[in-house]
């Protein structure tokens, strides 16, 4: 694999699951790291957790599906970090229902559905 020391990354949904396995493994290749959820708490830990690993690592408040949330978080990234090398888009939601219940749009537009939970793009992410 190529040494990916020193780069910088953004990990969105980085306060659990799949985030927080992906920040652990980018921080023990070295990569300093910034680490964006929308769980303030949850986030803290990870960001300790990864400055322990002995990597730079910012935490920021973010709901991807916001603008303003987007371009603070980048804003931050490259003023406290540098340049961003790696975007890894983990953002997601998670839908808690039966699967009967389920409705057409649940698995045709699973980003843009209405549900009681807020939805989080991919796509909003890679805009600058």
């Amino acid at each position: 694999m190529k040494d990916i020391r020193g780069r910088n990354a953004i990990v969105t949904g980085a306060s659990r699951g799949i985030g927080v396995y992906i920040a652990r493994a980018l921080a023990e290749e070295g990569v300093n790291l910034s680490l964006a959820a929308r769980s303030q708490s949850e986030l803290e830990q990870v960001r300790s957790e990864m400055e322990a690993l002995g990597v730079r690592a910012i935490a920021t408040v973010c709901d991807v599906v916001e603008p303003a949330d987007r371009a603070r978080l980048l804003e931050r990234t490259e003023s406290e970090l540098g340049p961003i090398d790696i975007l890894v888009n983990n953002a997601g939601i998670e839908r808690v229902r039966r699967f009967e219940e389920a409705t057409e749009a649940d698995f045709t537009d699973p980003w843009r559905s209405t549900s009681k939970h807020r939805s989080c793009s991919p796509e909003p992410s890679c805009t600058a």
